[in-house]
């Protein structure tokens, strides 16, 4: 039975009233980040596939997966190895969950290991907070992604979280904490910790651009119609023109919903520098889960104050960054620069799948 119109509008002036304007902002302001990181990762992707010969691990075991031109199934799963690894893993779980249910029956595989004793050995370990460290969980998908590593890498991946904690702890000896807040509480507080994770993303940021400088001056110089020596093909150009379209779009609306010009710009470039580095990461090292631990909002309140900002820009920001990129861990940009370097490895032409048609031109 239809509702009579009568009825329904209230509703509809309720939606209007109530939602309108908090619409009007918020779907623009992420298809404008979207958008803009989407862009942004067709521009890096030659510089980091061809120029800097990154590994990209998840596309590495994405494409073992697919099979071959004229192949019904992939290599891999004609390999005796792989199905003796596969079964073997499938049976450890599958025997785990029957011993939920059966625990007088069955006896559980442990893949969980309790070395937390050991942390009387080294007590700037416990300190600095890596008891945890001592209790590993074997992750079976974890182990199969090292593989696609460098081994420089992997030993990097495994040691940090050690180093991390002792590091830590040798300061907490000293009484200088560097895991507690400062100021607020939980993700968004202002902690020494955040602080260096922003820096050492920084750092590696500029160190990205002073690599690539040469490559992307000339995508910058091309997108504004300037001529350049050296070759880019036309998707990269447009790519940088919809990034820095799309990035003063993001800027008009926080400038639109009451912050200063000044912090949208440098909120701007430090949020496309947070989604940046987390692709870095996946691209290098292959981790799809991951926690910056910094937070924009915190980032400016931390260098300038609350004094000097205000409650008014404070709360802005604040609320821009709850929704934007509060626990980012699968993000937007990680992913698809790996589906890039996936469709290169598959021969499919990047201009054709970015552009919706086949353009191998070079301007």
């Amino acid at each position: 039975r239809r509702t009579p119109r009568s009825t329904l509008f209230p509703y509809t002036t309720l939606f209007r009233s109530a939602w309108w304007r908090t619409l009007a902002f918020w779907i623009p302001i992420i298809l404008c980040l979207w958008g803009g990181l989407m862009a942004l990762a067709v521009v890096v992707h030659r510089q980091w596939s061809h120029h800097e010969h990154l590994p990209y691990p998840v596309a590495s075991f994405a494409e073992s997966l697919m099979p071959e031109p004229g192949e019904r199934r992939a290599a891999i799963f004609r390999n005796r190895l792989f199905w003796i690894g596969a079964l073997t893993v499938l049976f450890i779980h599958l025997n785990n969950f029957g011993c939920q249910w059966f625990p007088e029956y069955m006896i559980p595989i442990p893949v969980r290991f309790d070395l937390s004793a050991l942390h009387q050995l080294v007590p700037a370990l416990r300190r600095g907070g890596g008891v945890r460290l001592l209790v590993p969980t074997l992750y079976f998908s974890v182990i199969g992604l090292s593989y696609f590593l460098a081994s420089d890498v992997a030993l990097s991946c495994g040691i940090g979280p050690f180093l991390w904690a002792l590091v830590t702890g040798m300061f907490a000896t000293y009484g200088i904490t560097l895991q507690g807040g400062l100021e607020g509480t939980g993700y968004t507080s202002v902690r020494v910790q955040a602080f260096l994770n922003f820096g050492a993303n920084l750092g590696m940021f500029v160190a990205l651009i002073y690599l690539g400088r040469r490559y992307y001056w000339t995508v910058l110089q091309r997108a504004f119609g300037r001529r350049a020596g050296d070759s880019v093909s036309p998707h990269e150009v447009w790519a940088m023109r919809i990034f820095l379209a799309l990035s003063a779009g993001f800027v008009g609306l926080l400038v639109s919903a009451g912050l200063d010009w000044p912090l949208a710009l440098l909120y701007t470039a430090i949020i496309v520098m947070f989604f940046v580095m987390m692709s870095r990461i996946m691209a290098e090292t292959g981790m799809f889960y991951i926690q910056p631990y910094y937070f924009p909002c915190g980032v400016i309140w931390g260098l300038f104050g609350a004094g000097a900002l205000g409650l008014e820009q404070l709360m802005i920001l604040l609320t821009v960054s709850m929704i934007l990129v509060v626990d980012p861990r699968e993000s937007l940009m990680p992913f698809m620069s790996t589906s890039l370097r996936l469709l290169e490895r598959k021969q499919v032409g990047i201009g054709r799948t970015v552009s919706w048609r086949d353009r191998k031109s070079v301007v």
